[in-house]
C-alpha cells in the first residue's frame, strides 16, 4: 500500500507539467481525468496499476517534473 501511496503522489504532478506549459487550468484538469482514467481503469484480467512498474515508473516522472516546475519557479521569480 505504501508503494501504491507514493506512486499516486509522484503521478498527481504529472498535470502540473502540462497547466504550467501551457498556462491554464483546464489542461491540468483534462490532463488528471486523462491519467486517472488511464490508471484507474480495469477489466476482468488485468489492469495498469496492478503492474507495479507502470505506477512506479509514472511517480518518478511525477517528481522529476515537479522538481523541475520548482526551480522553473525559482528562476522565473527571482528574474
Amino acid at each position: 500500500m505504501l508503494i501504491y501511496a507514493a506512486s499516486s503522489t509522484g503521478l498527481s504532478f504529472i498535470p502540473l507539467y502540462f497547466g504550467m506549459r501551457k498556462q491554464s487550468v483546464p489542461a491540468t484538469i483534462v490532463t488528471s481525468c486523462i491519467l486517472t482514467t488511464l490508471i484507474g481503469q480495469q477489466s476482468n484480467e488485468i489492469s495498469l496499476a496492478s503492474i507495479i512498474y507502470i505506477p512506479i515508473s509514472l511517480a518518478v516522472v511525477g517528481v522529476t517534473i515537479a522538481f523541475w516546475s520548482i526551480r522553473k519557479i525559482d528562476q522565473e521569480d527571482v528574474l
